[in-house]
C-alpha cells in the first residue's frame, strides 16, 4: 500500500470516528482555561475551524496523486519517508501554498471572534482596528481608506510570495 492511500485512509478513519462519536465536555471554556482576553482565546477556535478544512483540502490533493508514482518509488527501493519527502511533498507544494494563502487571509480578516472574546480593543486583530477610524457622529472616509490600505498590504504581500508556487506547476507542464 502506498503512502498517499495510507494518508487518505487515516484521514477517512479520523473523519468517520469524529462523525460517529459525540464529544461532551463538563468544563466550561474559555474561563476555566484562563484564555479569555488573551490571544489564545482566538487561536484555539481558529484551529478548530481551520483543521477540518485543511484535512479535506489536503485529502483532495492526495487522492488525485497517481498511485503509480508511489509504486515506482517502492520499486526503486524508497522507504515511506523518502517517498513522502521526495515525491509526495514536492507534488503537494501548490496545494499547500493555496491552503496557506486561504488560512492567512481568513485569519487576517477575522473580526467577530476577537471582538467577542477579547475585551481590550488594543489586543484585537487588525481588521477590528478600522472601527477606531469612525466615531459615533463622524466618519473620515480618507482616514478609513488609508487604514484599509494598510491592513490589506500584508495580504497582498503573502499572495505575491506564494503565487510563484501556485503557478510553477503550470509553467513546468508546457
Amino acid at each position: 500500500m502506498d503512502l498517499a492511500f495510507i494518508i487518505v485512509d487515516l484521514v477517512q478513519r479520523i473523519i468517520d470516528e469524529g462523525v460517529t462519536h459525540e464529544f461532551t465536555t463538563t468544563a466550561p471554556w474559555p474561563p476555566s482555561m484562563g484564555t479569555l482576553n488573551t490571544q489564545w482565546a482566538v487561536i484555539f477556535p481558529l484551529l478548530g475551524l481551520f483543521m477540518p478544512f485543511s484535512v479535506f483540502w489536503m485529502r483532495a490533493h492526495f487522492i488525485n496523486v497517481p498511485k503509480e508514482l508511489s509504486e515506482a518509488s517502492r520499486v526503486d527501493g524508497a522507504s515511506i519517508w523518502q517517498e513522502f519527502r521526495q515525491i509526495q511533498l514536492p507534488l503537494a507544494v501548490p496545494a499547500l501554498s493555496a491552503l496557506a494563502i486561504l488560512l492567512f487571509l481568513w485569519t487576517w480578516n477575522q473580526f467577530l471572534l476577537p471582538v467577542v472574546l477579547i475585551a481590550n480593543p488594543l489586543d484585537r486583530t487588525v481588521a477590528g482596528a478600522l472601527t477606531f477610524f469612525q466615531g459615533q457622529y463622524s466618519l473620515s472616509i480618507p482616514l478609513l481608506n488609508a487604514g484599509a490600505l494598510l491592513i490589506i498590504t500584508p495580504a497582498i504581500i503573502v499572495f505575491l510570495i506564494f503565487q510563484r508556487q501556485l503557478s510553477a506547476p503550470c509553467s513546468r507542464a508546457q
